[in-house]
C-alpha cells in the first residue's frame, strides 16, 4: 500500500485526502483546520468552472467551519462568560458556571466541543466526497469549457448516482437521508455551468447553495441538538422521572437555547461577527440591501426553493433557537442569499503564519507514513513495534503472529458475499453497510447477513456445561471486580498494543466517548455471562453474532 506522500499538507482536493482528514487520528482543532482549508481549495477550483462572481456552496462553508473551529478552541466559553459578566458574581465563580454548563458536569469531557467537532467532521466528509468527485466530473477539462448543459446530463446521472451510493458519515447521530435534495444543489450548478446569462447563472447558483445547505443541516440536526441542550441534561437528569418536572425541565431548555442563540452564537465571516439570533444586516458592498442584485427578486423555480426552506420563519431577522432545524436553516438560508456575491471566493480565514503551521503539522502526520488502504476509507498509522519482552518465547511470538493472521471464516464468507452480491462497488464500501443491512432487510436481498446472525453452529465436543454453569454462578460473586479489571486493566491495555490499535481506533471510539464504548463492552461480558449463549434466541449468542460480525 502506498503511503500518504504528502497527502494531507498537499492541499489538492482528492477523495483519498477527505479519507485522511476524516479518519486520520489528529486533534480536534487540526481537522477542523485542514477541513476549513480545504473548503476554500474546493471552493477556488469550484470557480473555474462555475464563476469566481457568485460564491459556491464552499466558498460560504469555509465560515461557519472557522467559526466551529474557534469553538472547539474555546471561544464559546468566553463569550458566554462574558454574558455571565453582567451577573453580580466573581471571575472564578463565572469559569465554573462556564465549565459545568458546557460540560454538563465538571470532570466530563465538553460536550459542546466535543459534538460540534464530529458534526464539522462528518459534513466534510460527506460533502467533501461529493464536491471532489463534482470538480472530478465537471472540470473544464474533462467536459470541455462552455459545454452546454444538456451535454452534461449522461455525466450528471453517472455522478447522482454515485452521490445516492455514498457511505453516511462516522458516528452515531446521523439519521438515514435521502440525497434528493444535494442531488438537486448539484443539478442546478451543472445547469449553470453552461448558462449565458450572468442574472439566471447567480440565481442557479443560489438554487445549488440552498439545496447543498438544506440537506446540510438537516444532516447536522442531531448533533447540533447535542451541542445545545446536552450540557444542561447533565445538570437536570436527576429530575428525569418526574413529570411534572420534566415540563419545567422543557421549558429551562427552551430558554437556555434561546440565550445560547441570541447572547452567544455567531458566525465569523470575512472580517465580519454576524450574530445569529439577531437580524441579519446589509453587506457593506450592497449599498443598504440586504439582498444584493440579482439576487434581490428571485425567479420563481428558486424562489419555489428559498420559501420552502425559510417557510413561516423569516431568516433574515435572526434564529431563535440554533437548535432548532427550521430556525437554522432558514437564516443559515438568508445569510448565504445576502453573502453569494460579498466577493467571498478566494478568501482564506487565516493569516499566512497560521496557514504555516497548519501545513506543518500536516506534514508532520505525512512523514508519520500514514497508510491509506485502497478498498475503503481506512486510515492507520505504521507503527514501531517494541522488543518483546524477555519472558515472550520465539513459540509464544509465533503463536500470536499467527493468531493475528487468523480471521473468523464464517463470518468473513458473511460479509465477503454479501458485498459480492450487494452491487456496492470497492471504492464506495464502508463497514456501516454490512451494519445498515442488520436493520434493513432490503439491503439483505440474500439474507446473508441475517443467516449469519441467526446461525447456531455445532458445539465443540469438549463443551461441558457443567463448567458454564460454574462459570456463571462464578461471575455472579465477583462482578464488580470483572468490571473494574475491564474498564481498569484489559480495555486500555488493548488500545496501547500496537498491533490491533488502528482498526480499535477506527471503528471505536475509547478515547471520544469513554463512558459509551465501556458499557458496550461491559453488556457483551453480561449478555454472555448471565444468559445461555450457545442457545439462539439468548442475548449472549446475539451479542457474540453481533460483534464478530461488526470485527469481520
Amino acid at each position: 500500500m502506498p503511503d500518504t506522500d504528502g497527502l494531507l499538507a498537499s492541499g489538492v482536493p482528492s477523495r483519498r485526502r477527505v479519507e485522511a482528514i476524516t479518519f486520520c487520528p489528529m486533534s480536534d482543532a487540526l481537522r477542523n483546520h485542514l477541513a476549513t482549508t480545504s473548503f476554500v481549495e474546493m471552493s477556488n477550483r469550484l470557480a473555474l468552472i462555475l464563476g469566481s462572481e457568485d460564491a459556491n456552496f464552499c466558498s460560504l462553508a469555509v465560515w461557519p467551519s472557522f467559526t466551529i473551529g474557534a469553538t472547539i478552541r474555546g471561544g464559546e466559553e468566553q463569550r458566554l462568560q462574558n454574558l455571565l459578566a453582567k451577573v453580580p458574581i466573581g471571575a472564578g465563580m463565572r469559569k465554573r458556571v462556564t465549565a459545568r454548563v458546557l460540560r454538563g458536569r465538571v470532570g466530563k469531557s465538553d460536550v459542546l466541543k466535543k459534538s460540534l467537532a464530529a458534526g464539522n467532521r462528518g459534513v466534510f466528509y460527506e460533502l467533501g466526497l461529493a464536491f471532489v468527485d463534482f470538480l472530478e466530473t465537471f472540470a473544464p477539462s474533462v467536459t470541455g469549457a462552455g459545454a452546454a448543459p444538456g451535454e452534461n446530463d449522461a455525466a450528471f446521472d453517472a455522478f447522482a448516482d454515485r452521490i445516492r451510493r455514498l457511505p453516511d458519515p462516522p458516528g452515531k447521530l446521523w439519521p438515514k437521508q435521502d440525497r434528493t435534495r444535494l442531488i438537486a444543489g448539484f443539478r442546478a450548478y451543472v445547469d449553470a455551468i453552461g448558462e449565458t446569462d450572468p442574472r439566471r447563472r447567480s440565481q442557479l447558483l443560489l438554487m445549488g447553495n440552498l439545496c447543498v445547505v438544506d440537506y446540510e443541516q438537516c444532516r447536522l440536526q442531531g448533533w447540533l441538538d447535542i451541542s445545545m441542550v446536552g450540557p444542561l441534561r447533565g445538570l437536570t437528569k436527576r429530575f428525569d422521572d418526574d413529570t411534572t418536572k420534566n415540563r419545567g425541565i422543557a421549558l429551562v431548555e427552551r430558554i437556555w437555547t434561546r440565550v445560547l442563540t441570541k447572547r452567544v452564537f455567531v458566525v465569523e465571516m470575512a472580517g465580519e461577527t454576524v450574530r445569529v439570533g439577531r437580524p441579519i444586516p446589509p453587506h457593506p458592498s450592497s449599498g443598504g440591501t440586504l439582498y444584493p442584485s440579482p439576487l434581490d427578486a428571485l425567479d420563481a423555480d428558486v424562489a419555489s426553493v428559498f420559501d420552502e426552506i425559510v417557510g413561516r420563519s423569516r431568516g433574515s431577522d435572526g434564529a431563535e433557537r440554533w437548535n432548532d432545524l427550521d430556525n437554522r436553516r432558514s437564516f443559515i438560508a438568508a445569510l448565504f442569499r445576502s453573502r453569494q456575491r460579498a466577493g467571498l471566493v478566494g478568501l482564506n480565514p487565516y493569516t499566512e503564519a497560521e496557514r504555516a503551521a497548519i501545513v506543518a503539522d500536516a506534514a508532520a502526520l505525512d512523514a508519520a507514513e500514514l497508510k491509506y488502504e485502497l478498498e475503503g476509507p481506512v486510515i492507520f498509522a505504521a507503527q514501531t513495534v517494541p522488543p518483546w519482552p524477555g519472558e515472550l518465547t520465539p513459540m509464544v511470538i509465533d503463536q500470536l503472529e499467527g493468531a493475528r493472521r487468523r480471521g473468523d471464516d464464517p463470518a468473513d464468507r458473511a460479509v465477503y458475499d454479501f458485498y459480492s452480491t450487494s452491487g456496492i462497488a470497492a471504492t464506495d464500501r464502508h463497514f456501516t453497510d454490512v451494519m445498515m443491512a442488520v436493520a434493513r432487510p432490503e439491503l439483505d436481498r440474500d439474507g446473508l447477513v441475517r443467516g449469519f446472525l441467526a446461525a447456531v453452529p455445532e458445539l465443540p465436543p469438549w463443551i461441558d456445561h457443567g463448567e458454564l454453569a460454574h462459570a456463571q454462578e462464578m461471575y455472579q460473586n465477583i462482578r464488580n471486580a470483572a468490571h473494574a479489571a475491564l474498564f481498569f486493566g484489559t480495555m486500555p491495555a488493548a488500545y496501547a498494543a500496537s498491533k490491533g490499535v488502528q482498526p480499535l481506533g477506527l471503528v471505536s471510539d475509547l478515547s471520544g466517548n469513554p463512558e459509551r464504548r465501556l458499557w458496550e463492552s461491559a453488556r457483551f461480558i453480561e449478555d454472555i455471562m448471565t444468559t445461555p449463549f450457545w442457545e439462539a434466541g439468548s442475548d449472549g449468542h446475539a451479542s457474540i453474532r453481533g460483534v464478530r460480525l461488526f470485527h469481520a
